[in-house]
């Protein structure tokens, strides 16, 4: 039923747009496609406030399960009424070309914008409060012992437009809080928050159900499975969403939930949290990699007794822990993170808490040692109280506040192209590439409409400077408010004529072998290994010079150190600009 409604949307749009033909069908497309930006800015915030003023119970019940589908059609659909009017008031007239290539680029307008709406309609619809199986759409489902991704659409419109709203996000809708991190895939909460208990259950909470109590990890010692515990006969077979098994080298990263007694079934005296409703999002900083992992584990007190904790893996569809009360004590929900990602929020039914770097979280050094906490008790009694404010606080202040000491100096080891840049195989110019589609070296500029194309396919997709295995590359950031920025104090101290240098605890420099530069007008590339950077001043000869008053000018520098040291400061010459307190490590290999 979902594939016929998305195939009939998109046809009867295109052919609305070769009835409008293809001025007319541009306007609209565009007013959609801003209209879904507007949508998806405004959808949590929406939402929360949609949560927050439903009704428990009456008539308009419905509100409160249908919270996240308003939240996001309703901005899209004013938004876009607002759009067209205005569109029409500033561009009275159509423009008519000849007949068929008018209806041609009409029929394409008019179904680009179907696609948009189309994928909206059905993560909106999929956020409602119906059974996983209905519209004969399941996306996911219970494979085995997890919940995994099983198909999609024939016309999967809806991680087509999620995914182009949170890649925008970074690039030309792009923000200090950009979708693509905190919902890396906007389609995702559409796919899980219908598994609620048999299916009938709550799809959704308020944002002060619950809070976040405490946060833990356990690393595995030797010869211990993450996924066994000291009550199971077996390691619980759980999988990743794709599928895939989880890495060896991985770790359990958890979080202590308070749920409210306003979090029950209704009409019931039971939390029923089911696998679907609860997940995390971790990132590797470095490649800005983002996954969606779900539990693979709740521990909880069964009986509502004050120090009684059992763990539960999640190896059903359905699961249901009857509370009591005041008595019932949070629940701790554990999932397994690969060691180069960082979890940064988790969501139950959709409401967002941050998991910032800066919050307390307790150390097991042994699954073993987590299952002492359990049977004594302390894992959840001993717990901190983490203070939020449900989500809607200033996330530029919290972001800057929790950055890491890496972070606010701008330094971090990747051989990624920075801002998140790619560049069509084709469109390298003079830059040499290996095979793998990895920069060996070059120097090149392109207007920002040049690398403006989302590139899907892989083969074609190049974002890496190539690096042999003996050595790693280093990047520093010399804008905005970072420790090296060419603005600051420490950068207007030094002589231009020296040479950019980073330093090593041994006191080996590495001179800069390139730089990567990008303003409203130009992206520049520049990584000559064989060449390095002799004086700060050749920036200035090459036409980079940065200025205070403006906003749109990046530049990073890059670097070649060796393999296995770690980096302590960015020295000009012999002045330092930063060093590190915590030097950084380069112990991982770049491919």
């Amino acid at each position: 039923m979902m594939n016929i409604l998305v195939i009939v949307i998109v046809l009867a749009m295109g052919y609305m747009g070769v009835i409008k033909k293809f001025f007319s069908s541009l306007l609209h497309m565009a007013c959609v496609v801003v209209a879904g930006a507007i949508a998806f800015a405004f959808w949590e915030p929406a939402s929360y406030l949609i949560l927050e003023k439903a009704p428990v119970r009456g008539f308009f019940e419905f509100v409160e399960y249908s919270a996240w589908a308003i939240g996001l059609v309703v901005p899209f659909a004013v938004s876009l009424a607002i759009l067209r009017v205005a569109s029409d008031k500033l561009a009275p007239h159509n423009a008519i070309a000849a007949n068929v290539p008018d209806a041609v680029g009409g029929g394409i307008c008019g179904a680009m914008s179907g696609v948009v709406a189309a994928g909206i309609l059905v993560i909106a619809v999929g956020t409602m409060r119906f059974k996983p199986s209905d519209f004969g759409y399941e996306p996911v489902k219970y494979q085995g012992f997890s919940l995994q991704r099983t198909g999609g659409l024939i016309f999967p419109v809806d991680r087509l437009v999620g995914g182009f709203y949170a890649t925008a996000s970074e690039a030309t809708f792009a923000t200090r809080t950009p979708l693509a991190r905190w919902r890396p895939e906007p389609w995702h909460a559409a796919e899980v928050m219908r598994f609620t208990d048999k299916g009938v259950g709550r799809n959704t909470a308020k944002p002060g159900d619950f809070s976040l109590a405490a946060r833990y990890r356990v690393k595995a010692a030797e010869g211990e499975n993450l996924l066994q515990d000291r009550w199971a006969n077996r390691p619980h077979d759980a999988q990743m969403l794709g599928g895939d098994k989880y890495p060896a080298d991985a770790r359990i990263e958890a979080v202590i939930l308070d749920l409210k007694a306003t979090m029950r079934e209704r009409g019931s005296s039971f939390i029923a949290m089911t696998e679907g409703q609860v997940w995390m999002v971790a990132e590797d900083a470095q490649t800005g990699e983002r996954l969606n992992l779900h539990p693979v584990a709740v521990i909880a007190n069964p009986q509502g007794a004050e120090t009684s904790l059992a763990r539960f893996p999640y190896e059903s569809p359905n699961f249901a822990i009857a509370s009591a009360g005041a008595a019932a004590l949070p629940w701790a929900f554990e999932f397994i993170v690969p060691n180069r990602f960082q979890p940064i929020a988790c969501y139950v039914r959709n409401i967002r808490r941050e998991l910032a770097p800066g919050q307390p979280v307790t150390e097991f050094d042994s699954v073993a040692d987590r299952d002492d906490a359990i049977t004594n008790g302390s894992l959840i009694a001993g717990a901190e109280s983490i203070p939020d404010n449900y989500g809607r606080e200033d996330q530029r202040a919290s972001n800057d506040n929790d950055e890491s000491e890496y972070e606010q100096a701008g330094i971090r080891a990747t051989n990624l192209i920075p801002e998140r840049t790619t560049i069509q195989k084709g469109s390298h110019k003079s830059l040499k590439i290996d095979d793998a589609n990895h920069i060996l070296e070059g120097d090149n500029a392109w207007t920002p409409t040049e690398l403006s194309v989302r590139i899907v396919d892989r083969a074609l997709r190049i974002d890496k400077f190539g690096v042999s295995g003996d050595v790693v590359m280093v990047q520093v950031d010399l804008g905005g408010d970072k420790k090296g920025s060419m603005y600051g104090q420490a950068m207007a101290a030094v002589q231009r004529v020296l040479p950019p240098q980073l330093v090593d605890v041994n006191g080996i420099r590495y001179e800069a072998v390139g730089w990567f530069y990008a303003d409203r007008d130009k992206v520049e590339i520049r990584y000559t290994p064989g060449e390095t950077v002799r004086a700060l001043s050749v920036l200035a000869d090459n036409g980079i010079v940065m200025s205070a008053g403006r906003n749109d000018q990046k530049l990073t520098l890059l670097f070649i150190c060796t393999y296995g040291t770690k980096i302590k400061s960015f020295n000009v010459g012999e002045t330092e600009v930063f060093s590190l307190s915590e030097p950084l490590p380069l112990e991982k290999k770049q491919d």
